[in-house]
């Protein structure tokens, strides 16, 4: 017994000019070579230069191992960001690195961990765009067209294997299920054909299906007998105690912003413009036993978590849970899930402290200027009003 010949894969150090020379030989020497790290500390010492913060010095260095590992097929991982109390170095220096094309990022602190993870997951706007893309390019194949445009943008190779990558991220649900042999007996919501994917794949026993959202789902709904289309009282109606809403085990949900009592925003973006409609948020919400709210700590340097929601889509009482890079909040209401997740060693943190662990990061922001005129109202699921949203000034 033991481990198969060539099955340990190696990643090189480029920390010289002779390396950074011969990178594209160093990439290409073995298929047992499956990435490259950038070391610009002893790098800038071989060069005779000094190491910056800004980083003017290595640019060169950072394009030239990029371009050598992806003509290599392999991935590539950028030098650390030496300064550890420099929170907003970090930022910079990881968002630089992941628009030149690296991988990710290397680390030498544990404090920068929760920033460079952030940075190099594809946001939900970018996976949103990327199912955009993959149904805009299979409409144009069956359409028998060569070429597209999606938001005025022309649609062509390299966009498509950027939203393929994106989608790959985000796919890490199924493949957690699958490795846990978990099973539903349904999924329900809008459909997109990640969610079809898992019907597939044996995650749920039928898709309750209220809204089509992409090709995928509508030629599974066509051709899937466990693929079941249901009105929208079937779905969430107040009115109907057996709304299917209201036998849902587990809901993830996402928030552009949550306040310390687990009132959550997704009307409107960082900046108070409005987005659209809630959707079904606040009903699966009430309706299941556990509602999570999945979201990272800060987007764009804005915290997920503020003391007031700029405005309340889905009351704090229907959340059970927040997830994040930094830690788990569970509502005081749910005491046992609080204890629950202590006991199996999870991460739990209480919401006020995780506010000021991403505060410590992004900084206090300041507080969005509103106008005094309203623009719209938000009415909760029982026709109570939730709470009221003002012009931007």
């Amino acid at each position: 017994m033991g481990l198969e010949v060539g099955s340990i894969g190696l990643m090189p150090l480029i920390e010289t000019a002779l390396g950074l020379e011969n990178s594209f030989a160093i990439a290409s020497a073995s298929k047992r070579i499956k990435a490259m790290l950038l070391g610009a500390e002893d790098l800038t010492a071989d060069l005779q230069c000094t190491r910056t913060k800004e980083g003017k010095e290595i640019e060169y260095a950072r394009g030239r191992i990029v371009v050598a590992a992806r003509a290599s097929g392999i991935d590539v991982y950028e030098t650390p960001f030496t300064d550890v109390n420099d929170d907003e170095g970090i930022i910079t220096d990881t968002r630089f690195a992941k628009s030149l094309g690296f991988t990710g990022k290397a680390s030498i602190s544990p404090r920068h961990i929760e920033v460079i993870n952030q940075i190099f997951s594809p946001t939900q706007a970018e996976i949103d765009y990327a199912f955009e893309v993959i149904d805009a390019i299979t409409l144009a194949k069956e359409q028998g067209k060569g070429a597209i445009a999606l938001r005025g943008k022309m649609i062509d190779a390299p966009i498509v294997a950027h939203a393929e990558r994106t989608i790959t991220a985000a796919k890490f649900l199924k493949d957690i299920m699958l490795k846990k042999q978990i099973a539903g007996s349904f999924g329900l919501g809008g459909i997109t054909g990640y969610m079809v994917d898992m019907l597939k794949s044996g995650c749920f026993k039928e898709l309750l299906d209220v809204q089509c959202f992409d090709l995928n789902a509508v030629e599974s709904i066509r051709e899937n007998p466990n693929h079941k289309e249901i009105s929208a009282i079937e779905y969430a109606s107040p009115n109907n105690p057996n709304a299917a809403v209201n036998n849902l085990d587990v809901v993830i949900l996402g928030a552009t912003e949550i306040d310390t009592d687990f009132n959550v925003n997704v009307h409107t973006d960082s900046n108070g413009f409005m987005m659209g409609g809630s959707g079904g948020h606040s009903d699966t919400a009430a309706g299941s036993k556990l509602s999570m709210i999945i979201a990272p700590m800060f987007r764009a340097r804005l915290p997920i978590v503020t003391d007031r929601v700029t405005c309340i889509s889905t009351p704090g009482k229907d959340i059970d849970v927040l997830v994040t890079q930094g830690g788990i909040a569970v509502n005081p209401k749910n005491q046992e899930l609080h204890q629950r997740l202590i006991d199996a060693k999870l991460p739990v943190i209480d919401i006020f402290d995780l506010k000021k662990k991403v505060e410590n990061i992004t900084g206090v922001p300041n507080k969005l200027p509103k106008g005094d005129r309203q623009v719209a109202t938000i009415i909760g699921r029982n026709g109570d009003i939730l709470d009221n949203i003002y012009n931007v000034i």
